[in-house]
């Protein structure tokens, strides 16, 4: 007999490039029957839609998603991945 296998990846192809969508790519099978999803949420690049964001928190008085000191922890942990990529 035939199991169910579900395979899902995320294609980013980057940010600098407009209109290029984050895809959500899903494969499933079940039993002999194959189904491939492909989800864009939508056709605005992802750093577009962050600008938006940050916009609508800076005019309605919200909170960020990510604080200054997640960007600082980020930086850090940048720096150690690239000081690893040298050695």
């Amino acid at each position: 007999m035939y199991g169910s296998r579900k395979s899902v990846k995320v294609q980013y192809d980057t940010p600098y490039i407009r209109h290029l969508p984050t895809k959500l790519y899903i494969q499933e099978t079940e039993g002999e029957a194959f189904r491939e999803t492909v989800l864009r949420p939508t056709y605005t690049d992802p750093y577009t839609l962050e600008l938006i964001y940050m916009h609508d928190v800076i005019v309605s008085g919200g909170i960020l998603k990510t604080t200054p000191e997640d960007a600082r922890e980020d930086l850090v942990l940048f720096r150690m991945i690239m000081e690893a990529l040298q050695r």
